[in-house]
């Protein structure tokens, strides 16, 4: 009698095929997993002093309070340094600071100021638009931008002088 293909045989073997890749990709994951441990493992400075809790001699003694390894990750973050130079062409040591002073009006006319607070928010604009600029240096001018056009936006505002 000729052997007769079951409905469902072709079903078993592609599930077959897929628990085998799945096993496969477990195994990938597992050995992932151990591998980035073992990095991290290796990333962890060795102490100078024996760990608290355990002798020399390896015998065990009670625990005191051990130094929390989250601690150790949390170091403070360096200075940032204020670049000296003032030509925006080397943005790396460009340090020009803005000129805060000048958002105040003092003795000039609503047009004067106008006419000083739009020039130097097309030289704020260059500064925030020139890549390598240091970040604590583009921070600075990105605030100073958000004042200048605070303070025209209230010079705007302000009817004009008869």
């Amino acid at each position: 009698m000729p052997k007769r293909k079951l409905p469902w045989a072709d079903s078993e073997r592609e599930l077959a095929k897929i628990r085998a890749r799945i096993s496969r990709i477990e195994a990938e994951v597992a050995r992932a997993t151990q591998a980035a441990a073992r990095r991290e493992q290796r990333s962890v400075e060795k102490p100078a002093a024996p760990r608290p809790g355990l002798s020399r001699s390896g015998g065990a003694r009670p625990a005191t309070s051990a130094p929390s390894p989250v601690a150790k990750a949390t170091a403070p973050a360096p200075q940032e340094t204020w670049p000296a130079g003032t030509d925006l062409n080397e943005p790396k040591s460009f340090g020009q600071r803005p000129p805060v002073g000048d958002l105040e009006q003092g003795n000039l006319s609503v047009e004067d100021q106008r006419r000083r607070l739009t020039q130097h928010l097309a030289f704020t604009t260059r500064v925030l638009h020139t890549s390598g600029v240091v970040a604590i240096v583009w921070r600075e001018w990105r605030a100073f931008e958000r004042s200048l056009e605070e303070a025209l936006r209230k010079l705007n505002a302000a009817p004009p002088a008869v």
